[in-house]
């Protein structure tokens, strides 16, 4: 039944959908950046006690991103058979597990084998809540709310840099090294999130029991119209879509995109590390978190500069994959 609400009503359900939904989110994907990265700051430490050369902490390193690919699509396949909710959930517990784990790597092999599987367990964390955000927003929405939630990755650059550097030099309780206790205390609150999910999140507006009965015919209504409008769209096949070449570009350009991103997230402790041998691990976060360093000034610039522009890059890219051709 078509219920009709003026721009004022309109704006005040996708006010109250957006703070029920949007902060949570964000805290995901913040706790999510800091497990994906916290492996650059452990690298001031862990390198040498592991005896990890350059070429084999880039493996480790890399090797997430293989388990990440290799069930990106079958996770997200389960998401839309299993509900939004609780594969997030699935998610969230079995990653913040696997990270709270790699606190007991000991060899070279046993980091390569849990960063393999962390890119296993997180696969398609990011395209469902993507595609969970399309549940909750309409079309003309779906960009502001996706740039929203990615505001988190320069927040959790911001808080983990200092985060793990201070619990790297501060926390060495119980004989293990402060890298190890900081996979354990930043994986293992990950895990209460993902209970939390269960509480948090709602499936669908229509179970939205937070929303008044007319703010959820009216949004859900206004999403099922824009859900048969997309219903004479061509329907493709997984591998068919895969295949396709609109598909194939916006891959090629998301990878230039994380090979930058991610070669700054992981390398840039090590490299303000080199600017001087006496930076303490909590200098070095701190310096990596606010982007600057008296010297040499010109190297930090541009690093800031180039995420700059890889931040603002993200929205609008996601918002793509939900147009139609």
């Amino acid at each position: 039944m078509a219920i009709n609400v003026d721009q004022r009503e309109a704006a005040a359900t996708m006010r109250t959908v957006s703070r029920r939904i949007l902060p949570f989110l964000f805290v995901l994907y913040v706790v999510n950046y800091i497990d994906r990265a916290n492996i650059g700051f452990a690298a001031l430490e862990m390198d040498k006690e592991l005896g990890l050369s350059s070429q084999a902490f880039g493996l480790a390193a890399g090797l997430f991103f293989w388990g990440y690919f290799l069930f990106e699509v079958p996770s997200n396949l389960a998401l839309a058979r299993f509900g939004a909710r609780r594969w997030i959930a699935r998610i969230l517990v079995s990653w913040g597990i696997l990270a709270t784990v790699m606190a007991f790597t000991h060899s070279a092999t046993e980091l390569y084998v849990l960063r393999f599987l962390l890119g296993v367990a997180e696969a398609g964390f990011f395209p469902g809540i993507v595609v969970y955000l399309t549940y909750w927003f309409r079309r003309k929405e779906v960009a502001t709310a996706t740039a929203l939630f990615l505001t988190a990755i320069p927040a959790s650059y911001v808080l983990a840099a200092p985060l793990s550097a201070l619990i790297m030099d501060h926390v060495d309780w119980f004989g293990l090294s402060g890298w190890r206790w900081m996979f354990i205390l930043e994986g293992a609150p990950v895990v209460l999130l993902g209970i939390a999910c269960f509480f948090v999140l709602t499936e669908r507006p229509a179970d939205a029991t937070w929303l008044t009965q007319r703010q959820r015919q009216w949004l859900t209504a206004e999403l099922d119209k824009e859900q048969q409008a997309n219903s004479q769209a061509k329907k493709l096949g997984t591998l068919k879509v895969m295949a396709d070449p609109k598909v194939l570009l916006l891959a090629v350009v998301y990878f230039v995109y994380q090979a930058g991103s991610l070669g700054v997230g992981y390398w840039l402790p090590q490299i303000v590390k080199d600017f001087s041998s006496g930076l303490s691990n909590t200098a070095v976060g701190f310096i990596s978190a606010a982007g600057f360093v008296h010297s040499p000034w010109l190297g930090m610039s541009l690093i800031a500069l180039s995420l700059t522009g890889m931040y603002s890059f993200k929205s609008p890219f996601w918002a793509l994959p939900t147009l139609r051709a």
